[in-house]
């Protein structure tokens, strides 16, 4: 992990429960932001990372929407439970009903760049390409390629 950065163990009966509990425990702790990220965008420009933490210094909600709907990275300045509460989580309606009740709260948001995540085969042969390439500006999962290259995909 890289410096600052850690893992946590989530809690909860649903996804929104989970990032809310997270959260609530990371500002508790004294965080001033807080930037959670999916695990399945093992190659996410480090600059969309970088534009999350900057962005929340104007705004009150970053959220990373994926191709599919949902979302690789929601970041907050402070902990809103509402905020997790009522969305249809797993369905490609979760970033924009997130955007959608954020605007019902009166906070502010800034969209980042739309990225995929690996839900199917096809995404996972995308992925195999695109790590297939030089990493310039995203983490290299150097144990993912190698895992994937195996499958012969």
């Amino acid at each position: 992990m890289p410096p600052g950065f850690s893992l946590i163990s989530q809690k909860g009966e649903d996804l929104g429960e989970k990032l809310s509990n997270v959260s609530n425990g990371l500002f508790a702790q004294g965080a001033e932001k807080v930037v959670m990220l999916d695990s399945d965008t093992p190659n996410l420009p480090t600059d969309l990372i970088r534009e999350a933490l900057s962005g929340l210094d104007e705004v009150d909600v970053v959220l990373g929407p994926c191709e599919d709907g949902g979302y690789y990275l929601i970041g907050m300045r402070s902990w809103v439970q509402e905020l997790f509460r009522g969305i249809p989580w797993s369905t490609a309606d979760v970033a924009k009903m997130t955007v959608k009740k954020a605007h019902a709260l009166s906070l502010r948001v800034l969209l980042l760049e739309r990225w995929y995540d690996v839900d199917t085969i096809i995404d996972l042969k995308r992925l195999k390409r695109d790590l297939g390439q030089p990493a310039e500006n995203y983490f290299f999962c150097e144990n993912t390629y190698r895992a994937i290259s195996s499958l012969h995909i």
